[in-house]
């Protein structure tokens, strides 16, 4: 939308269109530069990674090998600590905290 106002302010009051091609003008740029930032966001080439890529191998690996991975957001190590004692009872528990190996 920014650039239809620019184009429409550099065109000047003598060469510029009528009300109906400004506003298709100022339309047509918003759209496509709504088209562009969605194909823009949806890569997401800005998207920031989230867990390292040592864990993210783990991960993989692990669920390659048939077994089950279950992600939980945990806080500070007194949540970890909560979450271990209660996962205690299973069998080939394998707890991560901040993206390094905790238990």
């Amino acid at each position: 939308m920014l650039f239809g106002c620019a184009v429409l302010i550099t065109i000047g009051f003598e060469a510029s269109p009528g009300l109906f091609e400004a506003m298709l003008l100022v339309a047509c740029s918003a759209l496509g530069g709504g088209i562009f930032g969605a194909i823009v966001g949806s890569t997401g080439i800005f998207a920031a990674e989230r867990i390292t890529p040592a864990l993210k191998r783990h991960f993989e690996a692990e669920i390659g090998h048939g077994r089950t991975v279950i992600f939980v957001r945990l806080k500070n190590i007194a949540q970890r600590d909560r979450l271990m004692t209660a996962l205690n009872g299973w069998d080939d528990t394998d707890i991560h905290y901040s993206g390094n190996q905790a238990a």
